[in-house]
């Protein structure tokens, strides 16, 4: 049904988008300096993210996107990790980690945060959805995952061996030289003179990728598939054993995950499917309590293995779990709030200088420009400014740029993001198919790392998989 050019689901998604904007803009403006309020926000707040999540849920179904989707991923996830403080003292949950930042802000600079963040969030979904067409992407989007095969491509299997041994290989040179340096340190704190930006970690960039390319070609069997799953999988765990890091290898893993899920497609119910989420719910369990354990541990490594041994032998993790993950994800909400509390009060806005600076990263040459790139992340500079290290955030760097015009540009990399994710499809045929799916994926686990991250962070590997995988393609005969 259609009311003259705009279709009634198109409506129905811009009425409640609109609406909710334009209510909750009303309300910030009238209460932004409401002091009463605002030494007492939280269920204020609280209402309106719930506001917020039942919107953007409602989003979701009316443009009936894929569990697979970037953008629905990436609003789940920063639920946590931009609420995740206010989850804690809203529900008073409890936690064992002793350091809280939060004491760090005044009440009116956490209560701006919180409203720039809903809106950022919002904008930044409304963005990427506005020109979402589900009839535009791969049919395994399309059907709602009921493909029961995926087709052959030769040429794709060939692109994911190069990539996949190439990034393998180099992940080795790259990060066994870091393991060794931090279990002689034994501490987390050293993990930043271990790493070193150079030509091997760039090549290491390709290993998931290459995996994706080798899911989607149609070519491995499902045992060989499984194999290189937890072989990657298993590697990536050990990895934040050994050396404490977190940052990136929590979204790979969950990049991997949904990657080797939607290259097997099941069409019905079965005993199969129903074993295949029970085993992914104990993985999650597993990896959430690694998680919580290397936390706790980060600082003595050498302990990490015993006190995950000990967490899941006493199943004492099971009752503070929630609330360990909110102290761990928590921090990245913080992170716009040092900016609020520095820019442009004490720092100023950068009007897009640190995207300037941020595009020579593509090559090889930190060493040469140690100090130019220092100045594009909000890590190295926010940070060392107010002596709190709660890390960067895509949002963060928006209002480091442009203030509350950063809202603005929510909407607009929203936007960007599904046309650089989501290639136009053939009507009559899925053009391409294998390509596309292994490529969404590879650009999928590099942008999911903004929920955390700025970006500085992401824009090199993000060139280096599109345009790599852009020329093999070309190539690879």
């Amino acid at each position: 049904m259609k009311f003259g050019k705009i279709s009634k689901t198109s409506l129905e998604f811009y009425t409640i988008n609109l609406v909710f904007l334009l209510f909750y803009f009303i309300w910030s403006a009238y209460f932004w300096d409401d002091k009463s309020l605002i030494n007492d926000f939280n269920s204020a707040i609280f209402r309106w993210v719930c506001i917020l999540f039942c919107v953007q849920i409602t989003s979701f179904f009316i443009k009936k996107v894929t569990k697979y989707d970037f953008c629905l991923w990436f609003t789940l996830l920063s639920y946590l990790f931009m609420f995740g403080y206010l989850f804690r003292d809203y529900f008073t949950l409890q936690t064992a980690l002793l350091w809280n930042p939060i004491v760090n802000y005044s009440q009116t600079e956490l209560f701006h945060t919180y409203i720039y963040i809903i809106g950022s969030l919002e904008l930044f979904s409304f963005g990427y959805l506005t020109p979402y067409n589900v009839k535009q992407l791969p049919k395994l989007f399309r059907e709602q995952n009921e493909l029961k095969g995926i087709l052959k491509d030769h040429k794709v299997y060939t692109m994911g061996k190069i990539l996949f041994l190439t990034g393998a290989i180099f992940t080795f040179i790259h990060d066994l030289p870091i393991i060794l340096f931090m279990r002689q340190a034994n501490t987390y704190e050293s993990y930043s003179s271990a790493v070193s930006s150079g030509i091997s970690g760039s090549l290491a960039l390709f290993m998931l990728p290459g995996l994706f390319f080798l899911f989607f070609s149609g070519y491995l069997k499902e045992r060989s598939k499984k194999i290189l799953f937890f072989i990657v999988l298993s590697y990536l765990l050990l990895f934040m054993i050994l050396t404490g890091s977190r940052k990136i290898q929590i979204f790979s893993i969950t990049s991997l995950i949904l990657a080797f899920n939607a290259s097997n497609p099941v069409s019905t119910i079965s005993i199969k499917k129903v074993i295949k989420i029970i085993m992914l719910l104990i993985l999650g369990f597993f990896i959430l309590t690694l998680l919580v354990t290397i936390r706790d541990y980060r600082f003595n490594l050498d302990q990490v293995v015993n006190g995950f041994i000990d967490n899941l032998s006493s199943f004492n993790i099971l009752g503070i779990l929630i609330g360990e993950i909110i102290a761990e994800t928590g921090l990245t909400g913080l992170s716009v709030a040092s900016i609020i509390s520095v820019v442009p009060d004490y720092l100023p806005f950068q009007y897009g200088i640190t995207f300037l600076r941020t595009i020579p990263s593509v090559l090889p040459i930190g060493w040469l420009l140690k100090d130019f790139f220092a100045q594009a992340s909000s890590t190295y500079v926010i940070n060392q400014y107010t002596g709190i290290p709660v890390g960067a955030s895509m949002f963060g760097d928006l209002y480091w740029n442009f203030g509350y015009f950063g809202l603005i540009f929510s909407f607009i990399f929203g936007n960007g993001f599904y046309r650089l994710l989501n290639k136009r499809q053939d009507k009559k045929r899925d053009y391409n198919y294998c390509y596309n799916m292994a490529l969404y994926f590879s650009l999928f686990s590099v942008l999911i790392i903004l929920v955390r991250s700025e970006f500085f962070d992401i824009f090199r590997p993000l060139t280096y998989v599109y345009f790599f995988s852009n020329i093999l393609f070309k190539f690879v005969k």
